[in-house]
């Protein structure tokens, strides 16, 4: 679709907002869970832990993530009235 220039139609759209939302709070969650296994090593520089404020700024990127899941909650219920 993009290589032609197409406008996606919306259900691809929508499973690329909800795929975004849901594995940016995965990798959120299951790094902070990481984290505290790891114990006072994640507060070291070495380990690595450091990095992981990139996620904070993916659920942030194309706008709050409970924004998007707000969009997709009423586009769906558009859907449903029609």
């Amino acid at each position: 679709i993009l290589r032609t220039g197409a406008i996606p139609d919306s259900e691809i759209v929508e499973a690329i907002a909800v795929a975004k939302v849901k594995s940016v709070q995965t990798a959120i969650t299951l790094t902070d869970k990481l984290a505290r296994e790891c114990g006072s090593y994640a507060l070291m520089h070495e380990s690595g832990f450091g990095a992981t404020h990139f996620l904070l700024m993916c659920q942030f990127a194309e706008g709050d993530s409970r924004i998007l899941m707000q969009k997709l909650a009423r586009d769906s219920m558009k859907n449903f009235k029609n």
